[in-house]
């Protein structure tokens, strides 16, 4: 995950990931319509992980956002999702992730999918700008615990 200040370095501690979106859920309430019902299920209380307090708010704030836009026009449902998960160490992953515990973090919407070739670009940097961002929503964005910047613990 990429530094989103270049003025500091990047500050990893523990910090309990259920908390973050639970306050994250509660700050999205009185910020988006009243239109948009926001969900929270967290099934896993240990999300404790080591990474940036800060990177890690600001990520999950940009992907309900992104989400609630999807859904703002005729509202809907933003679901906030927390969950243990595992790679075992006799499955081959061809994303790379190594065995051990993880912490998934799941945001959906009930808007419309994305089209294919949107989905085939969903981390090029051309769209994140605000133009094509009101074309495609988002449908469905999850993000793991443990990126290269964020380790499970």
């Amino acid at each position: 995950m990429p530094a989103f200040s270049h003025q500091s370095a990047s500050e990893k501690k523990p910090l309990q990931l259920s908390t973050v979106m639970k306050e994250t859920a509660r700050f999205l309430r009185a910020s988006i319509p009243s239109t948009i019902s926001i969900r929270v299920n967290v099934e896993s209380e240990s999300g404790l992980i080591l990474g940036d307090p800060v990177q890690i708010h600001q990520v999950l704030m940009n992907l309900c956002a992104n989400a609630a836009h999807a859904v703002k026009e005729k509202g809907g449902v933003l679901d906030l999702e927390l969950s243990d998960f595992s790679v075992p160490a006799s499955e081959a992953r061809p994303d790379g992730m190594k065995p051990g515990l993880y912490v998934k973090l799941v945001v959906r919407d009930t808007g419309i999918a994305m089209p294919p070739e949107v989905l085939d670009r969903v981390f090029d940097p051309s769209l994140r700008r605000r133009s094509l961002r009101r074309e495609q929503g988002s449908a469905s964005q999850s993000c793991m615990a443990s990126s290269r910047d964020t380790t499970a613990t």
